[in-house]
Order: structure tokens, then C-alpha cells, then sequence
């Protein structure tokens, strides 16, 4: 199958630079972005799986994640969309960082909690109001660009536990 997956991917770039898994290495940042836009969505984790597998994988994972130009931004945001719907389960794809990194029991170290505050305000206003709702029984939903009046909200909130 690894014979079958080169000679395909060679194929995709119109010249046959690979002969082993070890040789996707040599592309550069703007080849292997772009073998990887090529791919059909089914071979996106056969292509991760030949990574991980080849000596230096992890340079290729650099060479997806930063190791581009400019110019290739669509490309890996691309990349990473189409990866991350086929590897994650939908309710991960749409989850609340708030929710996840700001946990209740952290509630009580309000040192801690402050160190927060720009990660906080930082966050969609629909996520903040859905985290607001969720511990304090938020009774208005704020608006966009009232990140600080929340936080105010939330942290008085902290002071009255």
C-alpha cells in the first residue's frame, strides 16, 4: 500500500520526486502543502500515518505547521480544517475554551483566576455568556466588545463564593 500511496502522490505533483516515506522530507514547505491540498480527504490520515512512520516526521509536521510563507496560509489553514473534521468528533470541533481551561474548581485561587483575565476577554462573546450562564446563571447575555464589563462580572461573582 506504501508503493501504491508514493507512486499516487507523485503523481499529484507531477513529477516523481518520491521513491521511499523517507523522501517527503526533501519537499519543500510549498510542495508538501500543496501534495497535501491534493489529497483526497480519505488519504489525509494515511499521509499523517507516513509521517509519523518515516525518520524526521516531525520536521514534515513543522514544515505543515509554520514553515511557509505568507502565501501559503490557505493552505494550511486548509490542511488543518480538513484533518481536524475527519480525526475529531463534531462536539470537540465546537467546544468552549473557557469551559475547558477555566474549570470551576480553579474558582477559589483568585490568583490564579486573574492570571486569566486576558485569556478570558480574549474569547468569542457567545463563549464567555455560554461559560457566564453555565456557573452563574447569567441573566443577560453581553454584547460584543463588553469582554471587560463580563469579566468584571465573572470576577465579582468569584468574590461573592
Amino acid at each position: 500500500m506504501e508503493k501504491e500511496f508514493i507512486n499516487y502522490c507523485n503523481h499529484l505533483l507531477g513529477e516523481s520526486l518520491l521513491r521511499t516515506k523517507e523522501d517527503f522530507i526533501a519537499l519543500s514547505s510549498a510542495k508538501l502543502l500543496q501534495l497535501a491540498h491534493a489529497l483526497p480527504d480519505e488519504l489525509l490520515p494515511f499521509l499523517m500515518g507516513v509521517f509519523k512512520e518515516s525518520k524526521g516526521g516531525d520536521k514534515l509536521f513543522v514544515k505543515l505547521m509554520g514553515s511557509h510563507d505568507a502565501e501559503n496560509r490557505f493552505l494550511v489553514d486548509s490542511f488543518f480544517e480538513r484533518y481536524m473534521n475527519l480525526v475529531l468528533e463534531d462536539e470537540l470541533l465546537e467546544y468552549n475554551p473557557l469551559v475547558i481551561y477555566l474549570d470551576s474548581q480553579l474558582f477559589t485561587d483568585l490568583a490564579l483566576v486573574q492570571t486569566r483575565e486576558s485569556f478570558f476577554k480574549r474569547q468569542t462573546i457567545s463563549c464567555i455568556n455560554e461559560f457566564l450562564q453555565l456557573h452563574f446563571n447569567l441573566e443577560e447575555d453581553f454584547l460584543p466588545g463588553e469582554e471587560q464589563k463580563a469579566w468584571n462580572f465573572f470576577f465579582s461573582q468569584l468574590l461573592s463564593l
